[in-house]
């Protein structure tokens, strides 16, 4: 197993709890600022998406738009099939909080183990495009965690079952770096590149589903400039780290 890969995917993990915490501790802070953490999300995904894995996937798989597009069309059926959107801007009552707060903890349990898949593959290819992953998946987690938080809080959840929630989900994602690295450890380059471009599709669904339309919600320049940072930080990554 690629130690390297899971001790990188212990620090993404750390992203949910973070944002935990701020709605804990900094409530007002964290609910002011996590459309803007949102928006710096989406671009780095964009940027995670269009600079990095797709190039790299159409390098060993002509057939990567095709994987690119079935990821993308997969992760829309299961959230549909699921019922559950993560930053869904209905608000559950009655009876339904408890229903809504434990569909929200299944899909984002799923989502976790799925980062980390995508983590282990990034660094079967390289370290780099491994590293560029975490990047991506700790800089959403922390709007995940202020989102999961409100959600159970809403629910009427007990504070320990909500920090239990938080740690079983976070650690879904080292869980899933770990299948990754075991099952990924002598494919061949096609099945890589296809599942690379799949990881793409599913990054680039959560970028236009779940996390650019809440940019939407505040109406100001602020949040496009904020999601051009993000795309614009990862191609300084590229060029920093001289990826071709």
């Amino acid at each position: 197993m690629n130690s390297l890969a899971f001790y990188y995917s212990l620090i993404a993990a750390m992203g949910s709890l973070l944002g935990m915490t701020l709605l804990i501790f900094r409530e007002k802070w964290a609910r002011a600022n996590s459309i803007k953490l949102i928006s710096f999300s989406g671009g780095i995904f964009l940027g995670l998406v269009f600079i990095h894995l797709l190039p790299e996937s159409l390098e060993i798989n002509r057939d990567a738009l095709w994987f690119a597009l079935a990821g993308f069309i997969s992760f829309y059926l299961l959230e549909s099939f699921m019922l559950f959107h993560s930053h869904s801007d209905e608000e559950p009552s009655g009876e339904r909080h408890h229903e809504f707060g434990s569909l929200a903890v299944i899909g984002l349990l799923i989502h976790s183990t799925l980062d980390g898949i995508a983590i282990g593959a990034g660094f079967e290819v390289n370290n780099t495009l491994g590293f560029l992953a975490v990047v991506a998946v700790l800089a959403h987690k922390i709007p995940d965690g202020i989102a999961i938080g409100g959600i159970l809080f809403h629910a009427k959840e007990p504070m320990k079952k909500v920090v239990l929630i938080s740690v079983v989900i976070s650690a879904a994602t080292p869980i899933g770096t770990i299948l990754a690295s075991l099952f990924l450890k002598d494919i061949v380059p096609y099945s890589m590149g296809a599942l690379l471009a799949f990881a793409a599709g599913f990054f680039l669904y959560i970028s236009a589903s779940d996390l650019i339309p809440q940019t939407h919600r505040e109406h100001n320049v602020y949040n496009f400039i904020i999601l051009i940072s993000g795309i614009a930080a990862m191609y300084m990554l590229k060029l920093f780290f001289n990826v071709p």
